[in-house]
């Protein structure tokens, strides 16, 4: 392509990305998490306005179980640039793992998982080490979980996330 001088044609470098983009959409599957379990924005916007709830990992467990990726979100003003030496690891990491400086807040980390693009991951039990109840869930949905756990997991904690009568934020409480 350098030969044929397609690098400096737009039209082709348009076509180039979209077909990366593509391929990475259909290579690779991707669960967002987050290192914040209190963060009322998220709370609002990823949990259904705090009826949801959230569930805390082991990574460790999460890394073997997955044998993925693992990384911390980078966050910047501009889109990444890629140069076509640096290596499939760092155009991957780039790709994959930054996003804009408006969305700091999440404090996100990514599994990333090749050949799992559109495929349910199987996380064994044992990688669930605490389940937060949002502080507008409802009851009937809370027995469920709680119910569930005691079941199948004797070791996960579970909280209730209660929100502060004069603060925009929250707390999270142990029930069991």
């Amino acid at each position: 392509n350098q030969r044929k001088n397609l690098i400096s044609d737009p039209k082709h470098m348009d076509e180039y990305r979209t077909n990366v983009k593509e391929s990475i959409e259909k290579t690779f599957g991707i669960l967002c998490l987050s290192a914040n379990d209190n963060n009322f924005l998220m709370w609002s916007h990823y949990s259904n306005s705090h009826s949801g709830f959230c569930i805390g990992f082991d990574s460790e467990v999460l890394f073997n179980s997955l044998q993925c990726i693992i990384g911390k979100v980078e966050y910047q003003d501009t889109i990444p640039t890629f140069k076509f030496s640096e290596s499939i690891e760092d155009f991957t990491k780039k790709l994959l793992g930054t996003k804009g400086k408006v969305w700091e807040y999440e404090n996100e980390y990514r599994v990333i998982k090749s050949q799992s693009a559109n495929k349910k991951l199987e996380i064994p039990i044992t990688g669930i080490v605490e389940i937060i109840l949002g502080c507008k869930m409802e009851f009937t949905e809370r027995i469920k979980i709680i119910e569930f756990i005691k079941k199948n997991n004797s070791k996960c904690k579970i909280y209730e996330t209660r929100q502060s009568d004069i603060k925009f934020v929250l707390s999270k409480e142990r029930i069991f």
